[in-house]
């Protein structure tokens, strides 16, 4: 709900700020122009998301459709399921679900036995102010090495679903290689911290890590931005200018990524801090309230300022992952928690809050 309120002023806001020409204006010039083609008008950049059909087709499948309708509503081949058989089928279904999800599920399990006995007793070792020993050290500057490969990996992973396959091999695969460079960059740091004896043994030896991340996601969305100015066609007219495209590609990842670094280094070592249950329970309540804003201008951003460059059916791409860490950040204080009725209590509270959003959507 807060979401929506501030989602209102925010577009209220852009009325003033911004008088630039909405939907309806455009199916308001092609009615006076008796339907001129004209490629300035091209909703999006993405070939592969052009609707090919024509005016004849599109009109004879609404037809097929609209009479298939009706001869189901006349009784003459209504085809309806039995009561049996559409329980057959939905037992079927969910059974089907069930064993597909079996295998990750044993996965997952066996993956936090194997985290609970390996990082989280390096952890606990560190806790009781006992050195690692070298060898280990290095196997955890490996694994750290793998884990900024794939955090670097996220932008041009999250472009190929954003964009399509077709689409990124065509236009954007350069950006695989400057995550890649970039992932290098945080290796050689790493190695260096190791040799030199001081890997992760303060907090503030991970700054410059983080800082090559965000400078990965600024490159990506310039190379991005490049490319899409480069390989339009020769009678379209973008009208988006260059910042606002950066903006539009790179918003959810830098905001994340600041969410995450605030959650990291401040939020949760507070939380952690305390002792008393109640103090852990308000802070649990209280810190998803950082991801309002942020969510609010992603989705604004989705909704509103994209439709020249992304496909309209993947514009959520734009907003999938700043809830859904928070969220993950959520339930892991969560599970901090020793009351039972503090438990029970948060989960509570999420789910009022949904309810309420849904409620007031």
């Amino acid at each position: 709900m807060l979401e929506e309120v501030a989602g209102m002023f925010l577009s209220l806001f852009s009325l003033f700020w911004s008088d630039r020409p909405r939907v309806s204006f455009r199916e308001q010039i092609d009615s006076e122009e008796g339907g001129v083609d004209d490629g300035r008008w091209q909703p999006y950049i993405n070939e592969e998301y052009e609707n090919f059909l024509t005016n004849e087709q599109l009109n004879s499948v609404l037809v097929n459709e609209r009479l298939t309708d009706y001869t189901r509503l006349g009784g003459a081949s209504s085809g309806r399921r039995s009561y049996w058989e559409s329980s057959r089928k939905s037992l079927w279904t969910t059974l089907s679900v069930t064993f597909a999800i079996f295998p990750s599920t044993v996965f997952i399990i066996r993956f936090l036995y194997v985290d609970l006995n390996t990082t989280d007793l390096c952890l606990e070792w560190q806790y009781h102010n006992n050195t690692l020993p070298f060898s280990v050290k290095r196997l955890r500057v490996i694994g750290d090495s793998v884990e900024a490969v794939i955090i670097n990996l996220w932008f041009p992973l999250t472009s190929v679903v954003l964009f399509g396959w077709k689409e990124f091999k065509l236009r954007f695969l350069s950006t695989f290689y400057v995550a890649f460079i970039f992932g290098g960059m945080v290796i050689i740091y790493y190695l260096f911290l190791l040799v030199f004896g001081v890997y992760d043994t303060h907090m503030y030896y991970r700054y410059p890590a983080n800082l090559l991340f965000l400078t990965g996601i600024i490159c990506c969305s310039i190379v991005i931005l490049r490319n899409i100015r480069a390989n339009r066609p020769s009678n379209y007219t973008l009208s988006y200018s260059n910042g606002r495209v950066l903006v539009l590609v790179s918003t959810q990842f830098l905001a994340s990524s600041i969410l995450a670094f605030t959650y990291r280094y401040s939020i949760v070592p507070f939380f952690n801090s305390i002792k008393q249950e109640n103090y852990k329970f308000m802070v649990a309540a209280i810190a998803p309230a950082l991801t309002i804003i942020p969510a609010v201008i992603c989705k604004h951003i989705a909704l509103r300022q994209s439709s020249e460059v992304v496909d309209p059916g993947r514009s959520f791409v734009l907003v999938y992952f700043i809830r859904g860490g928070v969220i993950l950040v959520y339930r892991t204080m969560q599970a901090d928690l020793k009351s039972i009725w503090l438990f029970i209590g948060l989960s509570l509270f999420s789910g009022f809050m949904n309810f309420l959003e849904k409620a007031t959507y």
